[in-house]
């Protein structure tokens, strides 16, 4: 029973609400992270789960259309409450960090998950929107290629 409240998720998603995507269970973890690739509207297949020394640890969808367009979730796993001076373990938690992938890809989620009202033009326009406390939340383009960012 006590293990069981240890997998108990932490996420809370809310329309137009901050994003917060960390849970001590791993299955879950991955299951969140695949409603957020259909949350896309496209039909992105599950590629590999991976870490890489550069990029860090990541999950990559592929869209079976396009083998070049990517949807990536990067994420980080650590001890939460971890103090090694009070011999205190934590417990092992996934936290996203960030989702890059194309325009019509990442705006989806933004909309659904943090600006109910924004603007596809617009935020395409202006190539980034900052929002939440110290502009924690963003939507910004990466690169030339029309791969974005969404951070959390």
């Amino acid at each position: 029973m006590k293990k069981s409240l240890f997998f108990l998720l932490l996420s809370v998603f809310g329309f137009a609400q901050n994003i917060t995507l960390k849970t001590t269970d791993s299955i879950r973890f991955r299951k969140q992270v695949e409603e957020l690739a259909k949350a896309t509207g496209k039909d992105y297949i599950f590629k590999e789960d991976t870490f890489d020394r550069q990029l860090g640890t990541y999950i990559e969808y592929h869209n079976p259309q396009d083998l070049n367009e990517r949807l990536i979730f990067f994420y980080f796993v650590f001890n939460d409450g971890e103090n090694k001076e009070l011999d205190n373990k934590g417990v092992k938690t996934w936290k996203l960090n960030n989702i890059k992938g194309k325009f019509l890809a990442i705006f989806p989620l933004w909309k659904k998950y943090e600006d109910s009202n924004a603007n596809a033009e617009e935020v395409n326009k202006k190539g980034y929107i900052l929002k939440g406390k110290n502009n924690a939340y963003t939507i910004k383009r990466i690169s030339k290629e029309n791969i974005w960012e969404l951070s959390f």
